[in-house]
């Protein structure tokens, strides 16, 4: 990959950008690809397509994150899709992204592709993996994934923990599809010693105005963990996305809740779609270009700063409130 542009990965960064609850861009979501290998319920309507932006390339992406984390310093950066092993730079991207001077760079994947590449993306510079996996049962996991390669999720899972990279778990829980599953997938992940991440839906794409007809909220949730076990909350750290506790055996599950307890207030998120388009919250239906000029003056940079400005404004003070866009498209 070529270096980025003189002078920029050395210059001093600026103040961060804030908005008048305080908030800044700390964190970016990269989609490297809208294409994916399975077709969620929750992500893809039945009838729905795997099309989307073309991606970039390695360099491309890097100049843009090196302008962006010069105008808004980022403690790290989250490599999404659709399904981001099936992006084909995927290991010099990582690299490309460390060198850049990001201090963490974690990936989302559904898992069913890393088994024989995730040792490499930890050479690469990968920190940490967050692993999709919405159902123990496999029958339940193929239909939630359409696909009869849906339980490969649990090799991939191995391959991560064998490797040594430090790993979470996603579960999104979608009524009368895999409620049922919300006990199984703790003791699974408990047992493993591995946080589990239980995700509300969220009233997005196909789903944006129908998700409280499957929506399964944080109380249910608790109550059916609480059959099993005891647990206490613990303190929410500030911009996360999800509320932790922990089991007396020291066994940890989150909620991400964003109907039962919106995080918007402090979210410090931007996200990047495959072809390079910025939004500032996920309630946007429509990216933002990113600033044609690629110089280095301070007029140059000032475009940039004009843009995270209004990205920033974007940001929703209080609860989300919904998009027609396809997660897939923007990323999780």
């Amino acid at each position: 990959m070529t270096a980025p542009p003189h002078g920029i990965q050395d210059r001093l960064l600026s103040p961060p950008i804030t908005d008048q609850l305080g908030r800044t861009f700390r964190d970016l979501r990269l989609s490297v690809t809208a294409r994916c290998n399975l077709s969620c319920t929750y992500c893809i309507p039945e009838s729905g397509s795997h099309a989307g932006n073309r991606s970039l390339r390695p360099e491309e992406y890097v100049e843009r994150i090196l302008r962006i984390h010069a105008e808004s310093p980022l403690r790290s950066l989250r490599i999404t899709g659709g399904e981001p092993t099936l992006y084909r730079h995927l290991p010099e991207l990582i690299k490309g992204i460390k060198q850049a001077g990001i201090p963490a760079v974690h990936m989302t994947s559904n898992g069913l592709l890393l088994a024989p590449v995730v040792q490499s993306l930890r050479t690469a510079g990968l920190d940490r993996l967050n692993i999709s996996l919405d159902a123990i049962d496999p029958e339940i996991l193929r239909r939630i994934g359409r696909s009869p390669r849906a339980d490969r999720v649990f090799a991939g899972i191995d391959a991560t923990q064998q490797a040594g990279l430090p790993l979470k778990l996603n579960s999104t829980i979608y009524r009368g599809l895999n409620e049922n599953q919300i006990v199984p997938l703790f003791k699974y992940a408990a047992a493993r010693g591995i946080t589990i991440r239980f995700l509300e839906l969220m009233n997005m794409g196909h789903l944006h105005n129908s998700v409280s007809d499957y929506l399964v909220r944080e109380p249910e949730i608790l109550e059916r963990i609480s059959t099993v076990t005891a647990f206490r909350a613990l303190p929410r750290a500030e911009a996360s996305t999800a509320r932790y506790f922990e089991t007396p055996t020291g066994a940890r599950f989150g909620i991400i809740a964003n109907h039962s307890a919106p995080f918007c207030g402090d979210c410090d998120r931007l996200r990047m779609d495959a072809g390079g388009r910025l939004y500032g919250c996920l309630s946007e239906d429509y990216g933002l270009e990113f600033p044609q000029a690629m110089g280095n003056t301070l007029a140059d940079r000032e475009q940039v700063r004009r843009a995270l400005r209004s990205l920033l404004a974007q940001k929703q003070p209080v609860r989300f409130r919904g998009s027609t866009l396809s997660m897939k498209s923007i990323g999780g």
